[in-house]
């Protein structure tokens, strides 16, 4: 239960990645705003990088006081193990048929000083066991629509993650959906009871900050989201992009990634690079790349760029589009319920790929090319502020409701 200074929340997340730090930023801000109930706020950041981490720890942190940063890492256990080790809670959770859980681990009391969880991840690191009041942030279940952005057979450990995943967070205090699209998937595809789920009216969004007015977009450049990873589909996309080039293509690509730039380069030792033909490794590799080292590069890549391709796996959230479409660029990605929804909520801004295919993907490349003059991005969505704040703080009630 809180103290005499109020809640104290951990805020943990699934990994580091730009669209994760965005997600938790804005709910720092959210959670911190509800009123005296909350007294402070833990951070669990996963290690990463130690230049990496440290930059992150210090953009989380930037304005905000009663908050701090720990190094974090989830674990995998066996979980009759994370039984026993929480028998003393006497938590009525259920294990039967998971084999492993995950939990999150600081080097020191594990985040069990806190008061509630708030869970920032997606399925993909398992079933976190809900030692302390949880309430789930979990982005959109793209893998319902495009399971190839999270893996590419049935045989993939992914799929063992995100059965465990589900099994949690049907026994968690609250599911928490950015749209009334992923609400409807948490029940559908996820189990969760709709009575446990809260749908925000604004997404969580920290907004970029604003690129130098100096710069000037280049009708002609195309931003390309992705990193070196399965869920960027870069088996598809990249040879898609060459052979768009080959074709006399004259929309100039720029690689834009969290990743060393190493990571796309002859030496590369990433199996989704390695296994890439060895015309696409070659285009790769004479490509301008532009490692994301801060939301303020971001932010002007995306003012310099007259064209956006945003592939699935670099937006688990819909934050990345919508980040891109109130930048002012045009708006490339796969069609699919989530950008679909955000074309609309934008007047059309968007092109959409019909199919992950190369044949489609060079065809729209083409169309845009065609086109690039004409349409720009949009906003997105107002900023409702005080709805946020209350729907948060509706959040951390019904976690009050749980008895430990």
């Amino acid at each position: 239960m809180a103290g005499d200074d109020g809640l104290k929340i951990a805020v943990l997340l699934g990994d580091t990645k730009m669209e994760t730090l965005d997600r938790a930023r804005a709910l720092v801000e959210a959670v911190r705003s509800v009123g005296a109930r909350v007294g402070s706020i833990a951070i669990g950041l996963p290690t990463a990088d130690e230049v990496y981490w440290r930059r992150s720890a210090s953009w989380l942190l930037d304005g905000l006081s009663d908050v701090v940063v720990r190094r974090m890492s989830w674990e995998r256990v066996l979980a009759q193990n994370a039984r026993r080790m929480f028998a003393p809670f006497n938590l009525p959770i259920s294990i039967q048929g998971i084999k492993r859980l995950t939990l999150p681990r600081d080097w020191g009391t594990n985040f069990l000083d806190c008061d509630q969880w708030l869970l920032v991840a997606g399925p993909e690191i398992g079933g976190v066991f809900p030692a302390k009041p949880t309430a789930i942030f979990c982005g959109s279940l793209v893998a319902r629509r495009v399971p190839t952005a999270v893996a590419r057979s049935i045989d993939a450990p992914y799929w063992d993650d995100q059965t465990a995943a589900f099994r949690m967070w049907r026994q968690s205090a609250v599911a928490v959906a950015n749209s009334p699209l992923t609400a409807a998937d948490l029940t559908s595809y996820a189990g969760v009871r709709p009575e446990k789920i809260v749908t925000l009216s604004v997404p969580l969004d920290s907004r970029l900050p604003d690129a130098p007015a100096r710069l000037k977009r280049d009708r002609r450049q195309l931003l390309l989201r992705i990193e070196p990873d399965d869920a960027h589909a870069l088996n598809v996309v990249l040879p898609a992009l060459q052979r768009y080039l080959s074709e006399g293509g004259g929309l100039l690509p720029v690689i834009a990634t969290e990743a060393p730039p190493a990571a796309f380069g002859s030496k590369s030792q990433i199996p989704e690079i390695i296994w890439l033909p060895e015309a696409v490794r070659h285009m790769v590799e004479g490509l301008p790349i532009e490692q994301l080292v801060s939301h303020q590069r971001w932010a002007e890549l995306l003012a310099l760029s007259g064209n956006v391709w945003i592939t699935v796996g670099a937006n688990s959230d819909g934050g990345s589009l919508r980040q891109a479409l109130r930048s002012g660029a045009r708006v490339i990605s796969l069609d699919c319920q989530l950008t679909r929804l955000a074309s609309q909520q934008a007047g059309g801004a968007m092109v959409l790929i019909p199919q992950l295919t190369v044949d489609d993907m060079v065809e729209t490349l083409h169309r845009v090319e065609a086109d690039m003059g004409n349409a720009s991005g949009l906003p997105v969505l107002n900023s409702d502020l005080a709805s946020l704040r209350r729907e948060i703080g509706f959040v951390l009630d019904r976690l009050l409701e749980v008895r430990l």
